[in-house]
C-alpha cells in the first residue's frame, strides 16, 4: 500500500458535473500509469463473463456478453489469475456496481489525470480510496451500500440485502450526500449503508 500512496502526486474529491455525486479526482505520473498490469478473475452470470482485473489497489473492469460490439469490436487479451489467457471480443466497460453484484469486492471509479498526458477513469479498491483519503486528509469517508429488493436476470424479484454500490460521502452532515433516486447516478437503487 505504501509504494501505491507514493504513486499518487494530489487527490481531490469534488461534486460531478451534474452535482449529483461525489467524485475521487487523481493526478499520477506516466510512469506510474504504464507500470500498472491488471491480472484479470472471470466471473460467470446468465448473459456472460464479467472480467475484474486488479494491480494492487486498481481495478479494471469489462463484461464479454453475446453482442461483440464494444470497444469497436476489439479483441483484449487478458492475463488471468490462473496463468491463462483469455481473449475477449467486443467486450463492454460498466459500473462498479455491475461488478460488486456479481461478487467483486467494493471499488469506486475515479478521474485519473496522468501528468501532462491524458484524463482517463480508473478504478481503485475502498481500501486504495479509504488509504487516499487519510494520506490527504480529505475530510470524506467511503460507504458501501446495498439493495433490498433486486431482479434477477429473468426479471424476477428478489429479497436480501446485496452490496451494489462504494461511494464516496462528506464527513460533514450538513454537506449534501448523494442525490437520491436517479437512475444515472452511481446509486440507483433504494441504499441503506452497512458497516465493513
Amino acid at each position: 500500500m505504501e509504494d501505491f500512496l507514493y504513486s499518487i502526486i494530489d487527490a481531490q474529491i469534488n461534486r460531478d458535473i451534474n452535482n449529483w455525486w461525489w467524485e475521487l479526482n487523481l493526478t499520477i505520473d506516466e510512469e506510474t500509469y504504464k507500470a500498472i498490469s491488471y491480472t484479470y478473475t472471470a466471473y460467470p452470470y446468465e448473459r456472460g463473463v464479467g472480467y475484474v482485473g486488479t494491480c494492487g489497489e486498481w481495478v479494471d473492469a469489462m463484461v464479454s456478453t453475446s453482442n461483440k460490439a464494444g470497444f469497436g469490436g476489439r479483441e483484449f487479451l487478458l492475463p488471468m489469475v490462473d496463468g491463462t489467457t483469455a481473449a475477449v471480443k467486443g467486450p463492454w466497460s460498466g459500473r462498479p456496481a455491475v461488478y460488486m453484484a456479481l461478487g467483486f469486492r467494493p471499488y469506486i471509479e475515479a478521474h485519473v489525470l496522468v501528468l501532462g498526458k491524458y484524463r482517463i477513469v480508473m478504478g481503485l479498491t475502498k481500501e486504495g480510496v479509504d488509504a487516499i483519503i487519510a494520506k490527504f486528509n480529505l475530510p470524506f469517508h467511503t460507504v458501501v451500500g446495498t439493495e433490498t429488493k433486486w431482479y434477477d436476470e429473468e426479471g424476477g424479484e428478489q429479497d436480501g440485502d446485496r452490496e451494489i454500490t462504494c461511494e464516496i460521502q462528506p464527513n460533514d452532515p450538513n454537506m449534501p450526500k448523494i442525490r437520491d433516486n436517479d437512475d444515472s447516478a452511481i446509486c440507483a437503487f433504494p441504499m441503506k449503508p452497512i458497516s465493513i
